[in-house]
């Protein structure tokens, strides 16, 4: 499914199967007209192997990812800090969201990690820029 115009777009495997958190998301990203694409494949390396992984929210002129962690127990959790450690690894930014994060003004807090994570490349590139001067 792809929308466009001001609102965001979409590709992927589709709406089945979205958690109502997933479709929380979903529906701030197409109303603030941020370009998306849902369980976007993403190669990686992981444990010498490529495999292919399906994050819940890919945002391609950001190159930030958003993952939806919406279930709980120790296996799912243990799954969660491999799954961070992976990215760190490979300077993927990830944004992990729980259900306790829709507490509150959530938009807000979930804007401002997207902001947070496009200040710290424009200090990056600032700091390249600066030695190179």
């Amino acid at each position: 499914m792809l929308f466009s115009g001001m609102e965001g777009k979409v590709e992927g495997k589709g709406q089945r199967g979205k958690s109502e958190g997933e479709k929380q998301i979903e529906r701030l990203l197409r109303r603030c007209g941020l370009v998306y694409r849902y369980e976007y494949p993403l190669a990686v390396v992981e444990r010498g192997k490529t495999r292919i992984w399906y994050p819940d929210f890919f945002l391609p002129e950001y190159g930030i990812i958003i993952e939806y962690a919406g279930l709980t127990g120790d296996e799912y959790e243990a799954g969660l800090r491999y799954k961070k450690s992976v990215y760190e690894e490979f300077g993927i930014p990830a944004i992990f969201v729980y259900p306790d994060s829709f507490r509150g003004y959530w938009p807000a807090r979930l804007l401002s990690q997207i902001e947070e994570v496009e200040r710290r490349r424009v200090e990056k590139v600032a700091r390249i820029l600066e030695r190179a001067g």
